[in-house]
């Protein structure tokens, strides 16, 4: 039931409509994309799980796109926990007021904060904390991932080693209009966060001090 309460809650506060923009934003333009390029509708996120991880309470989820006039009209672009979640909902929100372009390394090691799924084939859905944390052996994730400006768009992208320039993944509108829906958005779904970490602390600590 907790967990219904925070999806229900995450979709509801993250939704957001690109469908009045002007130029459209499309998903999918680099090379080594797995699909086509497509028009974004709508962006929301997903809660995939609400678990303890390591005796911590951490959350997985997923930014999901919306095509209208596609047969897939769902697509997911990333996934990431709670800690990359933050810095990179409040990063694009910056980059879009200030103009100065960001990167975001994620944490080093074997665990996976952050995966993208416009180069690489997974299905996000139905699949336990284990399996999205456990670094795949066969994938090479991205170094750094990107968002910078060009022309009338803001571009998220990533960049791998060894590669000069990075891969842009999807593109964002910098209109005033949707700069304020999307800071607001990001505040909203990060205090969702707060709030759903907050409740399930507690029950983590107990599991530390059952093991210790």
């Amino acid at each position: 039931m907790f967990e219904s309460d925070v999806a229900n809650k995450l979709a509801q506060e993250s939704t957001i409509s690109l469908r009045n923009e002007r130029p459209p934003c499309i998903a999918f333009p680099c090379v080594g994309a797995i699909r086509g390029p497509k028009k974004i509708d709508e962006l929301f996120l997903t809660l995939e799980n609400a678990d303890y991880f390591s005796n911590r309470a951490t959350l997985w989820m997923t930014l999901e796109m919306v095509s209208d006039n596609y047969p897939e009209r769902l697509a997911s672009l990333m996934s990431f926990d709670y800690e990359f979640a933050q810095i990179f909902l409040s990063g694009v929100a910056r980059t879009m007021c200030s103009g100065i372009a960001l990167n975001l390394v994620p944490r080093s090691g074997k665990l996976v904060h952050v995966e993208e799924y416009v180069t690489r084939h997974r299905e996000p859905n139905n699949q336990d904390l284990a399996q999205y944390t456990a670094l795949s052996e066969e994938y090479v994730p991205p170094h750094t991932f990107k968002i910078w400006h060009e022309g009338s768009c803001m571009v998220v992208g990533a960049q791998w080693k060894g590669e000069s320039d990075p891969r842009p993944f999807f593109l964002l509108p910098k209109t005033d209009a949707f700069i304020k829906r999307f800071a607001l958005m990001s505040y909203m779904t990060i205090a969702v966060m707060h709030e759903a970490l907050d409740v399930m602390k507690p029950r983590g600590e107990r599991l530390l001090l059952a093991k210790s």
